[in-house]
């Protein structure tokens, strides 16, 4: 009787112990550290102009360029979409190609814009990140160049004497 008892409980907990197990299973599946969640993530961050919640998505080396090139080509852009139009995983599992269109306005303009982000995305354990040169804003401000130099004061020549006393020396 004691046996029967302890054999049913064991089946339990083992049912148990699998339901939970496979529960887990379909948690880390929908767990937000994939590709195309973290692909997703990065661009709506780049939407909303968040550039430094997107950088997370952005290798440590370029994470500050990154930052600076979108900020400073916020005030310029309004970006009115973004969507990925193709994930392709490489042969090697680690890697990825990101192709994103990404519509915009300019601010001197109403017209709509497209512009198109080509990133190659690298597995770092549970994340994924961008390991491809900074994607570029589609707009930038302009360089500010350093003023040109200025030109060399010249003296102007010394006025020759009035042999009169009368002001009719040279002019």
């Amino acid at each position: 009787m004691i046996a029967r008892r302890a054999l049913r409980a064991l089946a339990l907990l083992l049912v148990a112990t699998l339901c939970a197990a496979g529960s887990c299973d379909r948690v880390a599946r929908r767990h937000p550290l994939t590709l195309d969640t973290d692909v997703f993530d990065f661009h709506q961050f780049l939407r909303a102009g968040k550039y430094l919640e997107a950088s997370r998505y952005v290798t440590e080396a370029r994470r500050e360029a990154f930052i600076k090139a979108w900020e400073r080509a916020h005030p310029l852009m309004e970006i009115t979409d973004v969507e990925v139009q193709r994930v392709g995983r490489t042969d090697d599992a680690d890697f990825a190609t990101v192709e994103v269109k990404i519509s915009y306005l300019t601010k001197d303009s109403l017209a709509l814009k497209e512009h198109r982000l080509f990133e190659l995305w690298k597995g770092m354990g549970t994340a994924w990140v961008i390991d491809s040169d900074v994607p570029p804003p589609p707009v930038a401000p302009p360089e500010t160049a350093p003023p040109p130099p200025s030109p060399t004061p010249t003296t102007p020549p010394a006025p020759t004497p009035d042999p009169d006393g009368f002001g009719g020396g040279t002019p």
